[in-house]
C-alpha cells in the first residue's frame, strides 16, 4: 500500500512539474515575440520610431500619416484600419502583416519585405497610389524595380 502512495505522489509531482515547465516555455516564446513597449511609445508620441521593434503590435485604427519607420521590424504587427499615407517604411519588415483596409498612399515601401504578400491578390483592392515600391519583396520571389512609364508595378518573378 505505502508503495502505491509514493508511486502516486511521484507521478503527480511529475505531472505538477512538467506542466511549469511547459507554461515557462509558453511565457518565454511569448515573451520573445512581444514588442518593445518603449518603441510603441516613441511612435505614438513622436511619430519617429527608425529600426524599433513593433513585432505584434496593435496599432488597428491608427492615424500613422508621415511615420518615419524605416528598417522598423513590423512582423505580425495589426494594421487593419489604420492610415500610413506617406508613411516611411523603407526596408521595414512587414511579414505576417494584413494590409486590409489599410491607408499607403504615397508611402515609401522600398526594399520593404513583404514576403507573405501576393502583390496581385493581396494589394488588388490596397490604394497604391504614389507607392514607392523599389526593391520591396513578395511572396514567389517577386522584387520590384522601378515603375514602367506604362502601367503595372514593376514586379517581375524570378
Amino acid at each position: 500500500m505505502d508503495d502505491q502512495f509514493e508511486w502516486r505522489s511521484c507521478m503527480y509531482r511529475n505531472c505538477i512539474r512538467t506542466v511549469l515547465v511547459a507554461f515557462g516555455l509558453w511565457v518565454c516564446a511569448g515573451a520573445a515575440h512581444a514588442f518593445d513597449a518603449g518603441d510603441l511609445a516613441t511612435l505614438l508620441a513622436s511619430g519617429k520610431c527608425r529600426g524599433c521593434d513593433l513585432r505584434g503590435a496593435d496599432l488597428r485604427n491608427r492615424d500613422l500619416s508621415g511615420a518615419q519607420l524605416e528598417a522598423a521590424d513590423l512582423r505580425d504587427a495589426q494594421l487593419a484600419g489604420s492610415s500610413l499615407v506617406g508613411a516611411k517604411l523603407r526596408s521595414a519588415r512587414l511579414t505576417g502583416v494584413e494590409l486590409h483596409e489599410v491607408r499607403l498612399t504615397g508611402a515609401d515601401l522600398r526594399d520593404a519585405d513583404l514576403t507573405h504578400l501576393h502583390i496581385d491578390r493581396d494589394l488588388e483592392f490596397v490604394d497604391l497610389t504614389g507607392v514607392l515600391l523599389e526593391g520591396a519583396r513578395f511572396s514567389g520571389g517577386r522584387r520590384c524595380g522601378p515603375l514602367p512609364e506604362i502601367g503595372g508595378w514593376g514586379c517581375s518573378t524570378p
